[in-house]
């Protein structure tokens, strides 16, 4: 198959394609320590993760110490989580080949609600993480208004510009508290190159403004939890024109939230997931324990199929797109104005509706895209509850062009016929399980050997 992306050196970002890498929160919320991200970061080469890609590891909210440093008013560690400091974890993290990311808020406070955010500190902490060789900031977007404020609102809509603008947007906005740690990012990029996660769920059309840098990444959508609807809300969000058009090599990339393989989900429900992350050129984020876990693990088997991450990686960059059986535009217009952190919706106003989060298709759906080099990826998925039947025409629903393709799956890592386009349609004999799906890549004939 093809090349997967090259290794580089600490100093430098994945930036041919979306960002894969490896996130502390869903693996060990808001608790993980110095000794649980050198055993994950061991995990990640011993398992063959970091040859497949997977770079970034991420520690997520609460390493902080409640007070910056005094003196110089840098962060500071909390010393009974990570008694070293930052500085010699980030070292052992590059010297596995690794690049390292740390978690911050676009506030004075963190979604801790009273650890230190960059609001109004973003040169100075753009510096201190070139001094302790960070790769990644999350920038999250809790507590926009006030630090230890129990009565002021964790995201503080304001309800006019969001009407008029036709999303969300807080009071400050996004784009006011974001641009700042933007720019201190670009002003040390000569010295070190860090990219940048703006964490905020799609709102204030982040599109419009974050798309600068094919190093930079953008959530398109609420925080995902580990039950199917959740995972198909956020996919649902994905698929739509704001993000299709902005995301790319070149500007930066939409993102879907972390992965929830190696969770509750079901197997099928897990490489579902994982395959339309990929399609979708979501940076590729995994969240499960790693440790302990051999290669031949279920989840790391998923998160391991070259295929699917040569797709991801694919330098055309075009996200894939729903073409058959999709969720309706009227619901994805609703998309990033829903709040299920946890699984649970949060109450922003009477005017949204009843259920969180929107049903969606139920249908079997057919999603594609064009990759490099004349080939396309199709990803065929049953969202219903029950067995169903596929039957779908390679030219009119799965928008293949005209010509004759070999068909390769890529869960048996094999060619397994040839498709004419617009003569065949795809039918087996028999139904795709639920929540089950197809993964195909068909290139020009004479790629691969029959």
């Amino acid at each position: 198959m093809l090349a997967l992306t090259v290794i580089l050196p600490a100093t430098s970002s994945i930036v041919s394609g979306p960002q894969l890498g490896w996130g502390s929160y869903n693996a060990f919320g808001v608790d993980a320590t110095d000794g649980q991200v050198r055993d994950t970061a061991d995990a990640m080469v011993n398992l063959g993760l970091a040859s497949l890609g997977y770079r970034f590891v991420l520690i997520d909210d609460q390493w902080q110490s409640k007070d910056r440093d005094p003196e110089t008013g840098k962060l500071v560690a909390n010393p009974s989580k990570f008694p070293h400091g930052i500085k010699p974890l980030a070292d052992y993290v590059h010297s596995k080949g690794l690049l390292f990311g740390l978690y911050s808020n676009a506030a004075e406070v963190t979604c801790s609600g009273s650890l230190p955010g960059h609001l109004g500190n973003e040169a100075l902490d753009a510096e201190t993480f070139v001094e302790w060789g960070v790769d990644y900031l999350k920038s999250d977007n809790c507590y926009p208004q006030g630090v230890d404020n129990t009565n002021v609102d964790k995201y503080t809509i304001a309800w006019a510009k969001s009407l008029w603008d036709g999303g969300v947007v807080q009071s400050p906005s996004e784009r006011e508290r974001y641009l700042p740690m933007v720019a201190a990012i670009e002003a040390v990029r000569p010295r070190r190159n860090i990219t940048l996660e703006l964490c905020l769920y799609g709102w204030d059309h982040v599109e419009k403004w974050a798309s600068t840098t094919g190093d930079h990444l953008w959530r398109a959508t609420q925080d995902i939890a580990d039950n199917w609807p959740s995972v198909t809300y956020n996919l649902d969000c994905l698929d739509t024109d704001r993000f299709y058009d902005t995301s790319g090599p070149s500007k930066g990339w939409a993102y879907g939230d972390a992965l929830q393989v190696g969770h509750s989900l079901s197997t099928s429900e897990q490489r579902s997931h994982f395959a339309l992350w990929a399609a979708t050129k979501s940076p590729l984020f995994l969240g499960f324990d790693l440790r302990g876990r051999a290669k031949n693990d279920s989840s790391v088997v998923t998160v391991s199929n070259r295929d699917l991450i040569a797709v991801n990686q694919d330098l055309n960059g075009k996200p894939a797109r729903c073409v058959m059986g999709c969720t309706s535009k009227t619901t994805k217009v609703l998309c990033a104005e829903w709040w299920g952190g946890g699984g649970q919706r949060r109450e922003l106003s009477a005017r949204e509706p009843s259920l969180w989060p929107p049903r969606g298709s139920t249908k079997v759906e057919v999603w594609t895209a064009a990759l490099s080099g004349g080939a396309h990826v199709v990803i065929v998925v049953n969202r219903a509850d029950g067995d169903e039947v596929v039957k779908f025409d390679w030219s009119t629903d799965a928008m293949i062009p005209a010509g004759c393709f070999a068909l390769y799956d890529m869960w048996a890592h094999a060619v397994v016929g040839n498709v004419t386009s617009p003569l065949d349609e795809y039918a087996p004999s028999a139904k795709l399980a639920s929540h089950a799906h197809l993964a195909f890549r068909l290139d020009p004939v004479g790629l691969y050997p029959r």
